[in-house]
């Protein structure tokens, strides 16, 4: 897109551009009515001081009527909104004079059914133009789904996608999806893949943690007795069975906290929870079937549409 101003008059002026950003994109989630849903997103991408790209976002859900005035590093890059799995962006004017220096979040007005879309408005820095002068704005406007292969050509939208914590392993189980994608041609069977996979891989984990848990069980059958014994022989000196338990755990190697249980179990919750979030929000699941009822894996697993009070069952 261009913008163009002219100064028509005989004297020269002083003007300020404000870029209203996309607005009206419609939710991607399913909720009841009255819900607000929570994954449009209000977004903005600048640079920081180290002119590493920096994303900064406001849920539209968040936003109250009074606007949201952002302080954010130059150059800003783009701004827009954005769904669970599509985006609509400005990118807006380069470096220079003119460039866009400031950024807002507003809500709009009422529409006939109730809603209130949020927006964002870029604004420039206050330029002047002599008589006759034209000052030219030009960016690009970008609309479509948050794929990471078209999102990694422009810079900074590869931020949009964010996996969590755990990105790094959720973007590494992604890859693996796509893999088995390629042999199966099925969603659906490319997940149970990628989990037979994960499984195998954590087995090792899995295993020396049911081992602990198993050794720690045994000897919890012999200690816990024992331990009875010995509050009924001197429950009338707490002091004395403080230091009597103390010695009995350490007769019998019982550890209060059986971390050889717990640290295996922590240790696989990174890719539990990067699998959760890559299936979650991988546009590459919208819409894609598996067998039978299940036609769309981006979908819960519904036996009832809008049982009671737009709940599904």
């Amino acid at each position: 897109y261009t913008i163009s101003l002219r100064n028509q008059g005989r004297s020269e002026i002083t003007r300020q551009l404000f870029l209203y950003g996309p607005v009206g994109m419609t939710s991607e989630q399913k909720t009841a009515p009255g819900q607000v849903p929570v994954d449009l997103r209000l977004v903005t991408g600048y640079r920081d001081v180290s002119r590493k790209p920096v994303l900064d976002v406001m849920l539209q859900a968040s936003l109250g009527d009074v606007p949201e005035n952002r302080t954010l590093n130059l150059p800003l890059l783009y701004t827009g909104v954005t769904n669970k799995y599509f985006t609509s962006l400005f990118f807006l004017p380069g470096a220079g004079p003119r460039q866009c220096v400031s950024v807002r979040y507003e809500r709009g007005a009422p529409a006939a059914d109730g809603r209130r879309d949020g927006y964002t408005l870029a604004g420039t820095g206050e330029f002047k133009l002599a008589p006759g002068e034209e000052a030219s704005f030009t960016g690009r406007i970008f609309i479509g789904p948050m794929n990471q292969e078209t999102l990694a050509r422009y810079e900074g939208m590869n931020l949009l996608v964010d996996y969590g914590w755990f990105d790094a392993v959720s973007r590494f189980l992604l890859m693996l999806l796509n893999f088995f994608h390629r042999l199966v041609g099925n969603y659906g069977v490319a997940i149970i893949l990628l989990t037979v996979v994960v499984r195998l891989i954590l087995f090792p984990l899995s295993r020396h943690q049911q081992a602990s848990m198993q050794k720690y069980q045994d000897k919890m059958r012999v200690f816990s007795p024992e331990m009875a014994a010995l509050k009924e022989k001197y429950k009338n000196n707490p002091k004395k069975v403080n230091e009597e338990t103390m010695k009995l755990m350490k007769q019998h190697g019982v550890n209060p906290v059986p971390l050889g249980g717990c640290l295996p179990m922590l240790l696989q919750l990174p890719v539990f929870i990067g699998l959760w979030r890559l299936l979650d929000s991988y546009i590459g699941l919208r819409q894609a079937p598996f067998f039978f009822w299940m036609q769309d894996l981006s979908q819960p697993d519904r036996l009832l549409e809008n049982v009671f009070a737009g709940y599904d069952l």
